[in-house]
């Protein structure tokens, strides 16, 4: 990918010191607008770009994980992309993934009618930030020429594909074989989810508590071969909980079908994960271990909101 065409020294701001996010955006969006690509854009495209990269903002904060944003707006009509990066001078608060301070901020501007370029860039930021070393090489530079030459060098290395890293999330609550049942539930509450992974000693992964599981454990063999269930207004499900609440467990229950993929797992691959083979959770691994999570509701939103 030619990053040269779309970014340029002058939309790098480099050691900028803002008091919040809105002024920082102000002055990405002021920096955007002086770019050849948007200086060629009809008077009725450029005069959306900062109402709706504000907009967009306000509705779905920007903030991934690891001191980074991604703040970006889809404008109708808009011809090409256009990028810029802000390296702050200072930490500010961002409404992160993992609730960490911002100090790399990358902006885009794409297509509305061409969704994937959005995707495809927020591929590319990804791809770029993904590794400790460069978020530490940028967060030193004082020049935006050489941050430039940097990006530059560095982008043909990645593929315009939308990728598990992109869409994954921190993993907010896991267990292990020997947590008790009653903590399960109450984690499943706390965070709002329907599944937890399972993981070992060494927290690689080897099973998955889901809330099916646990409704299952309470269930007879044979109501799943019943259609109906209304002629049976007295029967207690759970009364297999209270009976046995003292000593079940999540190895009592947890299931070793689940689904981990790669940090370069596809999005077509994720989304066939959950639409076909029907998992409620995809786990991120690297060697065994998880790195983050991947529920329907993010993807959903990354593929119509990015």
């Amino acid at each position: 990918m030619d990053l040269a065409r779309h970014i340029g020294p002058e939309q790098i701001l480099v050691g900028i010191d803002v008091k919040d996010k809105w002024e920082l955006l102000d002055r990405m969006i002021a920096a955007l607008e002086k770019s050849p690509i948007v200086t060629s854009q009809p008077d009725e495209v450029r005069k959306w770009i900062g109402p709706l990269l504000l907009e967009r903002e306000r509705e779905h904060p920007s903030g991934i994980t690891d001191g980074l944003a991604y703040p970006h707006a889809r404008v109708p009509h808009f011809r090409g992309f256009v990028a810029g990066l802000a390296i702050l001078k200072h930490e500010i608060p961002y409404e992160t993934l993992d609730n960490s301070a911002v100090r790399l901020v990358f902006m885009a501007v794409t297509p509305l009618e061409t969704p994937m370029v959005g995707m495809q860039t927020m591929s590319l930021f990804a791809g770029l930030m993904s590794e400790a070393k460069t978020r530490e090489f940028l967060l030193a530079q004082t020049d935006p020429v050489k941050v430039y030459e940097f990006l530059i060098e560095q982008a043909p290395a990645f593929e315009l594909v939308v990728t598990a890293r992109q869409v994954m999330r921190p993993v907010k609550a896991k267990v292990s074989p020997s947590t008790p049942l009653r903590v399960v539930t109450q984690l499943m509450c706390q965070y709002g989810t329907d599944a937890i992974p399972v993981l070992d000693d060494e927290d690689k992964i080897k099973g998955e508590v889901t809330s099916d599981l646990l409704f299952k454990k309470g269930l007879p063999d044979f109501f799943s071969q019943l259609t109906n269930v209304a002629f049976m207004r007295h029967f207690d499900p759970f009364e297999a909980y209270f009976e046995n609440e003292a000593k079940s467990t999540v190895g009592d229950v947890m299931s070793n079908d689940f689904a981990a993929v790669k940090e370069d797992t596809t999005l077509m691959e994720i989304v066939y994960l959950f639409s076909v083979r029907h998992y409620p959770k995809i786990y991120v691994v690297r060697d065994g271990k998880v790195l983050g999570v991947i529920d329907r509701a993010v993807v959903v939103d990354r593929i119509l909101n990015v």
